[in-house]
């Protein structure tokens, strides 16, 4: 039951983040897109929000489904300065955040916008090829990590099937019992252990 009870509290928001990010992946994707449409727009003499309009109906969701969202706000009469923080908090992503500080910056001293977003469009693409360096660099430890901390699991298992009243002292005496929790802590603590070690920020 305590075990079933720490499942039941710790999957629904291991799920949630895992949504989370899958959307903030595809959003940071699209964003390189978007701010090459509103430069190209920008350098065809359009304005911004006339620009982040056009982007916004040539991109898919769920990029798309937030930049109408602020132009929506906008044209009910929302500033557009509140309009573009109000999309930043929705999404709350720090690629974004650079987007709309540049912006805000021309904004407030000046300069060509195009060639700024530009200049963050391929910023965000070289981080985009690091990760994708790192990743590919990191997969042989990311897999061994999974067999490494998969191989008790399944000993475990392959024993319990084969000689069951002998694995059954890990559960009837006490010496199994902390035997048994010590196991399953230190296999946590293994991967987040891991996991730290493979979170590098690029």
């Amino acid at each position: 039951a305590v075990l079933l009870a720490f499942v039941g509290y710790m999957l629904p928001p291991a799920w949630i983040n895992g949504k989370r990010k899958k959307r903030m992946d595809r959003i940071n994707v699209q964003m390189v897109d978007m701010l090459g449409m509103v430069s190209n727009s920008l350098k065809s003499g359009y304005g911004l929000m006339q620009s982040i309009d056009f982007a916004a109906r040539q991109i898919h969701a769920p990029l798309a489904v937030e930049l109408r969202h602020m132009l929506r706000d906008a044209n009910l009469g929302m500033s557009a300065e509140d309009a573009l923080k109000g999309l930043g908090e929705r999404i709350a992503s720090p690629d974004l955040d650079m987007v709309l500080t540049a912006i805000n910056i021309q904004r407030s001293v000046g300069g060509n916008l195009a060639e700024i977003l530009d200049q963050v469009a391929f910023t965000m693409r070289e981080r985009e090829r690091i990760r994708g360096e790192i990743s590919t660099l990191t997969a042989q430890q990311k897999m061994t990590g999974i067999v490494i901390g998969g191989l008790p699991i399944f000993m475990f298992a392959i024993f319990m099937v084969i000689n069951p009243s002998y694995m059954s002292l890990l559960f009837s005496e006490m010496v199994g019992r902390v035997l048994m929790g010590a196991a399953v802590g230190l296999e946590v603590l293994g991967y987040f252990a891991i996991k730290r070690v493979m979170a590098i920020e690029i």
